[in-house]
């Protein structure tokens, strides 16, 4: 306590710590749950009740969960906590409201577990009472919570409600998380590959609770966060009362994923036409500095250095042909480049050459594709690459570059014999695992996975329906959390990926920051360093999210304007 009697931080913080151990001990360990006896032990009486405020209905879960009596101290506990700090009637900020539904949740335990005879001062006995709690001043759900499509605000609304995450509380708040399970999964997700463990805790709360409902495994993801909760008390005790909900409830699996949601009614079209059109003139403005600086090979030294690039710059601008929505200038600007690309590739020798000695390789024939399919064709090449693919001369390469082989062969028209539901099985996409075990390479994985099954977009019936629906389910999270990041390279190919889907997810909310990341220039930055002013440089590093940027942005207006 301080002089003038209010609770030092420090021991209210330490008071709730020594609390949540108190009570992961009693669900664990089977140690007394008492909270008198926790009161006798706490150095400061004062914080002590202040804890038990705090953690509210969590105090009681020991009993509640673990079938053990409540005595009459430990009831009285409760109800001096209250005295100490009263509820606030006719609460008027966001945390008040969260606070009236937490002491509602810890008023009908108390009345459940002691039979009736004690409730706090000043809370209402009857639990999901609409009528009675809005006369007390406890908003309603909806208030609270906000619009469930606002899945990353009201998840974190839900995590500070997770005391109500407990069997029995049947009440509005319960009924609000239990009609979103999609919003809950989401939110969930989000804060694990945020590494936000404490509201994830709080979060896996509700998905124990709902796991026959919620679309993710809720054992798997206790496991996980077990793993990351250290000697956080409050944490291990969030986790500890999860644990104990899930074993309650019979062997499940989790609930199939919804099928894919209906467009937005407002379509981002002049954001992703400006995307597009802005990324495309600073490509072609630029296009000489990323030309071979001298006399090219086969036997590249440095294939990243400009080989690669120049193929991505093939590929935006055939893009962008073969939709044919970009204007006049743009589609002079892509034919342009595409041009340029030719002959830097020596009109396909290059290609040939490259094939030719080297018949592993598979980046001849993926390069070749992007301007086969724009009217550029290499008769040598194509028998060099039919040969190749006779033989199954392919590099051991990873799945998702498997299926990038087999697309260009389709595209070039060279006939295989490919087994593409195996080929996409093999992917760490087609095998849909839990959503939050992805980091940024496998994100790259997942995207290109999408765009050689779908062509780049062109093959919308290539992405199985079960692939489709749980794109639909997680991309938003995805793109969330990387455009925190400001990965803006990754953010703009799962753009790409939401165009890819069959029922387009081409969102606002989620072309905004991206759009609002490019420069005035049309230069948008591969991420959030520092852009160098140095202009050769200025391309080298960001020319690969030119070429997203323009791709992305280009099928979605076409999608767009295909209704």
């Amino acid at each position: 306590m301080t002089a003038g009697g209010a609770i030092d931080r420090t021991s209210r913080a330490d008071a709730v710590a020594a609390l949540a151990g108190h009570l992961v001990g009693a669900l664990g360990e089977g140690v007394p749950a008492g909270l008198a006896d926790f009161l006798d032990c706490c150095a400061d009486g004062v914080a002590g009740l202040w804890a038990v405020r705090l953690v509210g209905a969590d105090a009681l879960a020991p009993h509640l969960l673990a079938d053990r009596p409540l005595a009459g101290r430990d009831a009285a506990v409760v109800a001096d906590a209250f005295e100490a700090f009263p509820p606030v009637h006719q609460p008027e900020t966001h945390q008040q409201r969260v606070l009236a539904h937490r002491d509602q949740a810890t008023s009908e335990l108390l009345v459940r577990l002691t039979h009736g005879r004690s409730a706090p001062p000043g809370t209402v006995e009857a639990w999901g009472n609409r009528e009675t709690s809005a006369h007390l001043g406890t908003p309603p759900a909806d208030a609270v919570l906000g619009p469930a499509e606002q899945w990353a605000h009201w998840s974190v609304v839900v995590a500070q409600l997770s005391p109500l995450a407990l069997p029995g509380l049947d009440g509005p708040v319960f009924e609000a998380v239990a009609g979103a399970p999609l919003a809950l999964a989401r939110g969930t997700t989000r804060a694990v590959l945020r590494r936000d463990y404490a509201t994830a805790a709080r979060l896996v709360r509700w998905v124990a609770l709902l796991a026959d409902r919620v679309p993710l495994d809720a054992a798997l993801l206790l496991e996980h966060l077990r793993l990351h909760a250290g000697a956080d008390a409050r944490l291990l005790l969030d986790l500890a009362i999860a644990e104990r909900v899930l074993a309650a409830k019979p062997m499940f699996s989790p609930p199939a994923l919804p099928s894919p949601a209906p467009p937005p009614p407002s379509a981002p079209t002049a954001v992703v036409h400006d995307v597009a059109s802005r990324a495309m003139a600073w490509l072609h403005e630029h296009h000489e500095l990323g030309a071979f600086t001298d006399t090219a090979t086969a036997d590249l030294d440095d294939p990243n250095s400009v080989y690669k690039p120049l193929c991505e710059v093939a590929l935006a601008s055939a893009f962008v042909l073969r939709e044919g929505v970009a204007g006049a200038t743009q589609l002079r600007h892509a034919r342009e480049l595409l041009d340029f690309s030719w002959e830097q590739m020596r009109r396909g020798d290059l290609l040939y050459e490259r094939q030719l000695r080297h018949a592993l390789l598979t980046d001849p024939v993926e390069t070749y594709a992007s301007f086969a399919r724009s009217g550029y064709r290499h008769a040598a090449l194509e028998r060099v690459a039919a040969h190749s693919a006779a033989a199954d001369a392919v590099n051991e390469v990873v799945p998702n570059r498997r299926l990038a082989v087999a697309n260009a062969h389709r595209v070039v028209g060279i006939p295989r014999d490919d087994d593409w539901d195996a080929l996409t099985a093999a992917t760490w996409l087609g095998r849909e695992p839990e959503p939050w075990v992805i980091d940024w390479y496998t994100g790259y994985c997942a995207t290109h996975t999408v765009f050689h099954l779908t062509d780049w977009g062109a093959r919308l019936e290539g992405l199985p329906a079960g692939t489709a629906r749980y794109l639909d389910a997680w991309l938003p999270v995805w793109i969330d959390v990387w455009t925190e990041a400001r990965q803006w390279d990754l953010v703009g190919e799962l753009l790409l990926v939401g165009a890819c889907l069959p029922e387009p997810r081409i969102e606002a909310a989620e072309w905004e920051p991206f759009a609002a990341a490019q420069h005035e220039d049309g230069l948008v930055p591969r991420d959030g360093d520092p852009v160098s002013d140095d202009p050769r440089t200025r391309f080298l590093d960001h020319q690969h999210t030119a070429v997203v940027a323009t791709a992305a942005g280009t099928l979605a207006l076409s999608r767009l304007l295909a209704g």
